[in-house]
Formats: structure tokens, C-alpha cells, sequence
């Protein structure tokens, strides 16, 4: 992509990451060969040269078995890094989030809302990680007991702020 604007560059690199795109270096990419990623990515490389860049896509059908073993271990680690993020956030950022508004003692219907959303999004967010946890990342029943804990914090919450 060219160095100008670099919102062009951003763009392509936002939308790789979306994909659940690993990159092995600057400028080089990879995903596993999968229906979902590999749809996306037909759609994405259309894009690039209308944005003034080029690419070059090569399908790596023998992929010597060291390398393989290292990029499913690259995926696995950045998504497992993903599930370990999405804890943090559950057990500091919304747990947090309940315990101030609980302590407030006025409990208004925005913060009620704004909990839901919040809770909306950290499912949200969960969701995509496992979109694109292709090879069975560790952390992923963390991030789901977290959820389940937010959820549980979420309801009783909303029971207090009822009575």
C-alpha cells in the first residue's frame, strides 16, 4: 500500500485483522485455508488495488510440517492472548463498572443500559475470537467463565436496581 494516506493502509491492515489474519512479518500475512476466512479474503484483495496497492496471494498447499506446526501455534497464542484480554476487561472494566454503580445507591435506568451494552459488546467481542479460533486456543473457557460471572453481576445488578 502506499506510505500516503495512510488511512488506506489502515483500512487493509483493520480488515486482515478482522479476518484473524497472523502476520509472520511486516507486510505478510497468513489464514488458514477455511471457506469463512477465505471468502472474506477474496472480497478484501479486490479492494486493495482500487485503494492504489498491490498484493500478491499464494496458496501454501505444502507447507513443510515445522512451519505448520509453528503458524498453528502463532494462531492459538494470539487468540488465546485475545481470550486472555477479554478477561482482563470482564474482571476489571465491567466487574469494576457493577461494584461503582452498586455502591452509587442511586441506580438510574441509563446505567442499567449502559451495563447491558457493555455486556453486549464483551459477548460481542467473545464471539469473534472464537469465529476465528481455528485451532483450540487455551483461555477460551477462562473468557467464558467470565462472561457467565458478568452476566450473574449484570442480573443481580438489575434485581437491586428493581427493588
Amino acid at each position: 500500500m502506499p506510505t500516503e494516506p495512510a488511512s488506506k493502509r489502515v483500512s487493509v491492515w483493520r480488515d486482515l485483522h478482522r479476518l484473524g489474519a497472523l502476520y509472520i512479518q511486516q507486510c505478510v500475512c497468513i489464514l488458514p485455508t477455511m471457506e469463512g476466512p477465505n471468502a472474506e479474503l477474496s472480497r478484501l484483495t479486490a479492494k486493495i488495488p482500487a485503494l492504489g496497492g498491490d498484493f500478491t496471494l499464494i496458496d501454501l498447499t505444502l507447507v513443510p510440517p515445522g512451519d505448520e506446526a509453528r503458524f498453528v501455534t502463532s494462531f492459538r497464542t494470539q487468540r488465546a492472548s485475545e481470550y486472555a484480554e477479554l478477561v482482563v476487561a470482564c474482571e476489571t472494566t465491567f466487574s469494576k463498572r457493577v461494584e461503582f454503580e452498586s455502591l452509587q445507591r442511586t441506580f438510574s435506568p441509563g446505567a442499567v443500559e449502559e451495563l447491558r451494552r457493555d455486556l453486549h459488546d464483551l459477548e460481542r467481542r467473545f464471539g469473534w475470537i472464537t469465529e476465528h479460533d481455528w485451532f483450540d486456543a487455551e483461555k477460551r473457557d477462562d473468557a467464558e467463565r467470565s462472561l457467565v460471572h458478568c452476566t450473574r453481576l449484570l442480573a443481580e445488578f438489575e434485581e437491586r436496581t428493581a427493588g
